[in-house]
């Protein structure tokens, strides 16, 4: 897989190539799964500079827990991995201005550089229904006041 094979801008690109998805099972999911050795690395690739990063194996406590933060985690590959999940629900009105404040992008959802995000998110939510698999959804448009839509 190369991340950028569907151009830079390409929503389905975004969707389709913006992790390697195989690898994260390699070196981190599968190792700390019920039946992994604890052995994992916490970093294979730097998306800033678009490398992989050379691996270093570390080893968990047996009481270990893994709390994992990202998008597209309700893709069908991945669902198995997880005990429990959340899904923010979020508003691109809210999350397009939230992340603009983050990394000095535009905060217009529409503006053409939001575009693969955006459209990447539609695609997702559409085929992935994050909402129907997740363990809790929570709106969170207000980071203030949170709440509890809907638990499975």
């Amino acid at each position: 897989m190369v991340r950028y094979e569907q151009g830079r801008q390409s929503p389905i690109g975004f969707f389709e190539n913006s992790y390697n998805y195989a690898l994260l099972e390699q070196c981190l999911l599968n190792p700390l799964g019920p039946r992994g050795n604890r052995r994992y690395c916490a970093a294979a690739f730097n998306h800033v500079a678009d490398l992989p990063v050379p691996p270093v194996e570390q080893e968990a406590l047996p009481t270990s827990i893994l709390l994992f933060d990202g998008i597209f985690l309700h893709r069908p590959e991945l669902r198995s991995h997880w005990d429990a999940s959340i899904f923010l629900r979020t508003d691109f009105a809210v999350s397009i201005p939230r992340s603009a404040t983050r990394d000095g992008s535009s905060p217009d959802p529409l503006a053409e550089s939001n575009r693969s995000y955006v459209e990447g998110q539609r695609i997702y939510l559409d085929r992935c229904s994050p909402e129907a698999h997740a363990t809790m959804v929570i709106d969170n448009n207000d980071l203030t006041a949170p709440f509890v839509v809907a638990k499975h």
